[in-house]
């Protein structure tokens, strides 16, 4: 069984910088999964190659990253997913590490996907991946890759997730009290790390497989 990355990193989207750490994001998932994973990768990403995606039972689950709305996410303004094609990710679980899709897409969801994560709240991503320390650009890694992990493992519980998404992040707060003052990290990169709250806080996951 596969895993889908859907990575919406495209040079002529108005909002690529953005999907600049969002593509990192996606290579970062790509490459901690234990599942053999197929990367579908900006122009080649439209509606019907998803669709495509979505028909083949080979694939137990999906991840999306790239930009999002409370009824759709989308690239270069085309619908990618939206209410109306959102039942046929059917038995599996699907990531959206996007904004807002924690809001119409998962509560519509819950009915009949086995688990839909996504965030009802905007998703930060205002970093400087090259400019971090090692062991800073690990802890990121950690807190962007947890919540798609435990899905792959088969992990359902919302509190669970949830749980093991903060104790990633806390790995950050714990960096951050270690290294207050310490001007190599620039307030920029501290703020969009410290705003990756919005992943444990934010997060919605709704599905027929999903518990409390």
């Amino acid at each position: 069984m596969t895993v889908v990355i859907l990575d919406a990193d495209r040079t002529d989207d108005p909002e690529d910088k953005a999907l600049e750490n969002s593509h990192w994001v996606a290579e970062q998932i790509a490459a901690v999964l234990v599942s053999p994973t197929i990367t579908i990768r900006g122009e080649a990403l439209t509606r019907g190659r998803l669709e495509e995606a979505l028909r083949d039972a080979q694939h137990a689950g999906v991840v999306y990253c790239g930009h999002g709305r409370d009824g759709e996410l989308r690239q270069c303004g085309e619908a990618l997913l939206d209410i109306t094609n959102l039942e046929q990710i059917g038995a599996r679980w699907f990531h959206a590490f996007a904004c807002n899709s924690g809001n119409r897409l998962a509560l519509s969801a819950g009915p009949f996907v086995a688990a839909y994560l996504g965030y009802h709240r905007p998703v930060i991503v205002e970093w400087t991946v090259d400019g971090l320390p090692d062991e800073v650009r690990a802890i990121l890694r950690d807190i962007v890759t947890a919540a798609t992990l435990n899905l792959e493992s088969g992990v359902r519980s919302r509190s669970a997730v949830r749980r093991r998404v903060r104790d990633a992040y806390d790995a950050w707060i714990a960096w951050r009290e270690d290294h207050d003052g310490d001007e190599d990290l620039p307030l920029l990169d501290r703020m969009g790390l410290s705003a990756l709250s919005r992943l444990y806080d934010g997060m919605e996951l709704h599905g027929t497989e999903v518990t409390d």
